[in-house]
């Protein structure tokens, strides 16, 4: 008979609450749990010395269990006998700054050979991320990517230089092979940039491109029929062409799409409705900040609330709190939250006028919610601030056990001013308040708050004994400055950074 530790769904579930501490050691309990964790220690690899874990991976090891990487991140140059050129399981990999800046021309030359060897020797590699690569010799490369079979996938970060002109061609050429693109760079505003019509693209992403004007990234993304994903975002005070770009969502140029990621385009009710009636399987992922989503466009949204992972809100004067409850109880898949304000009134069933007896209504279903950004108001004038209510707004809270992202701030000023009160309208962590409720968020890496806090040593301490994993708290804990600066380095003996906001 199989022990439970036998039977891999059972190990793969319990990996899930298993940081790589505690997978090595479960390795030496005894040979088949070994056998078993084993595999998970070293299925995604990170560099020494960036490495948050102590597992040993200097080359020499990771050579030993080459067979198991299917991630791989590196931040030091590579030669012929690197173990990144034998993973012949690898999946995805990183390439980052380290690799590809020096100054010798030969150098350059010999780690452009590489990286094409990296696709070429890793049958099995389908996603590639290039971190500022400033090689010359980029024509490999790119030839290996265009006649690789199973490279799916192209990330290309902060670019220092664009290939050279005699390689314009092949670069587009490569990329119009791909089926995953994704563009950090600089790219020349000339004629030569083309996907062509008979790309395979199928998720395109557009971030802070630079040379090139946004008309003409818009062009460029005209060409991918097939898209299922777009993500565009321009650099600083460049703006959308909103008129082009709607006329191309609501003619239907991209039948396929499931996800649009436009925030800052100021797209319309109309456009949006339209786009959203075009989505033959419903959205995924729709972040449309600064546009004008409103009720009807909430109403069009609704047939796909039970499949959207991705909803960003923010800055839309047309959102609703009550709106935004509904999201937060409709929505089982959503990863990814923002708008502006959820107000507690619409969380609660008001026992009467004051609300001295209200209770939770509609509890949030979004379980798997990793970012969420929304500014909650426990108090409202004319209503009876108590305890209870800052209870009831945590117990929702409380509910998201793989959060890692918490961001309650007002960092929109049509809100009105932050109060100071140190009571103030915003939810309050303290221990007396519901705080201990949140021991769920075993995940929690950063939280951000505007509200003055009155937190004091015994919330501190049930800080740091139960969000383990948080690194970055952002906002006035206490109205005191002189026990800020004392809790500042007390959590910074903890690597915690402790930022006042701003």
């Amino acid at each position: 008979m199989l022990s439970a530790m036998e039977i891999p769904e059972i190990v793969d579930q319990v990996n899930q609450y298993l940081d790589i501490t505690d997978r090595l050691a479960c390795i030496r309990v005894c040979k088949a749990w070994y056998h078993q964790f084993l595999p998970s220690i070293w299925e995604k690899i990170k560099p020494l010395p960036y490495s948050a874990h102590p597992l040993d991976n200097e080359p020499a090891n990771v050579k030993r269990h080459a067979h198991l990487i299917r991630e791989y991140s590196l931040r030091a140059s590579i030669d012929a006998d690197h173990p990144l050129l034998s993973m012949h399981q690898l999946l995805s990999v990183h390439l980052s700054p380290h690799i590809l800046r020096t100054s010798s021309q030969e150098t350059r030359d010999v780690q452009g050979q590489l990286l094409a060897m990296t696709i070429i020797q890793n049958p099995s590699l389908e996603s590639v991320h290039i971190e500022e690569y400033s090689v010359t010799s980029f024509a490999p490369f790119l030839q290996a990517v265009l006649e690789s079979s199973s490279l799916q996938s192209l990330y290309m970060e902060q670019a220092l230089a664009y290939p050279s002109q005699m390689n314009e061609s092949l670069f587009w050429k490569a990329c119009s092979s791909l089926k995953v693109l994704e563009f950090d760079m600089k790219i020349p505003d000339s004629d030569i940039p083309s996907f062509g019509t008979d790309n395979q693209l199928r998720e395109v992403a557009f971030n802070r491109i630079k040379g090139l004007s946004p008309l003409r990234q818009l062009r460029l993304l005209a060409q991918c029929p097939r898209l299922k994903r777009l993500s565009w975002r321009l650099v600083e005070r460049q703006e959308y062409p909103t008129e082009e770009l709607s006329s191309l969502l609501c003619s239907g140029r991209w039948p396929d799409l499931e996800s649009l990621e436009v925030n800052g385009a100021r797209l319309s009710q109309e456009t949006l409705l339209q786009a959203l009636a075009l989505m033959p399987r419903g959205a995924a992922a729709l972040s449309v900040s600064r546009s004008g989503f409103g009720p009807q466009a909430m109403v069009k949204l609704e047939q796909s609330l039970a499949t959207i992972k991705t909803l960003e809100l923010k800055l839309c004067d047309a959102v609703t709190s009550s709106m935004v409850q509904q999201i937060l109880s409709s929505c089982p898949l959503l990863e990814t939250f923002s708008a502006d304000e959820l107000s507690y009134i619409d969380m609660v069933d008001l026992g009467n006028d004051d609300g001295a007896f209200a209770t939770p209504k509609n509890s949030w279903v979004c379980l798997g919610l990793k970012s969420f950004s929304v500014r909650i108001t426990v108090w409202v004038p004319g209503m009876a601030y108590v305890r209870h209510d800052n209870e009831i707004v945590i117990q929702q809270l409380s509910r998201l056990s793989q959060i890692v992202s918490v961001d309650l701030s007002n960092k929109n000023r049509r809100l009105g001013p932050r109060p100071r009160d140190g009571k103030g309208e915003g939810l309050q962590f303290r221990t007396h308040g519901g705080l201990k409720l949140l021991s769920t968020w075993i995940q929690i890496r950063s939280l951000m708050f505007t509200d003055h806090q009155q937190m004091m040593g015994e919330e501190l301490r049930w800080i740091l004994k139960n969000w383990r994993k948080i690194r970055r708290i952002h906002g006035p804990l206490n109205t005191h400055d002189q026990w800020t600066q004392w809790a500042s380095g007390w959590f910074r003996q903890s690597g915690i950074s402790l930022l006042p906001y701003q």
